[in-house]
């Protein structure tokens, strides 16, 4: 008596479905991550304006924390930082500069260890021409 055998498969056919499927997946996942870095908000005109909006927006943060560890020195105890809006709101503040170049006005809020908050009002602004980032002005935000 013969068992009943049936013919073995090499499963080549469902090795060839396999690879089509996941170079699909590949193909969609570097897709889906071109689409989002060439939307990217932080990272728009860099050419165009000498400097990444996201590195701007992070040199301007940290010239106004020493401008204003500089401004402050004696007035409010240490251990103060700074609270700035959402970065949704951060990214629809920053504007370009006709000439080339970034500006950014927007209240940043001063917080002391007791937890009072102080809104101010400050202005930054980089220069594509000699690529310079400087803070134009700080002063308390009228309530």
């Amino acid at each position: 008596m013969t068992q009943g055998k049936s013919p073995r498969r090499s499963g080549a056919a469902g090795r060839i479905v396999l690879w089509i499927v996941l170079a699909l997946f590949t193909a969609g996942g570097a897709y889906a991550s071109y689409l989002s870095f060439k939307a990217n908000p932080y990272v728009s005109n860099e050419a165009r304006n000498g400097i990444s909006k996201w590195q701007f927006m992070e040199e301007c943060k940290g010239q106004l924390r020493t401008q204003l560890r500089t401004q402050l020195q004696g007035q409010i105890p240490a251990g103060w930082t700074l609270q700035y809006p959402p970065p949704v709101q951060r990214v629809q503040n920053v504007v370009q500069a006709p000439e080339g170049g970034w500006g950014w006005q927007s209240l940043v809020l001063i917080r002391t260890p007791d937890g009072n908050a102080v809104p101010a009002q400050f202005a930054c602004a980089h220069d594509k021409s000699n690529g310079e980032t400087r803070i134009l002005g700080v002063q308390p935000a009228q309530q």
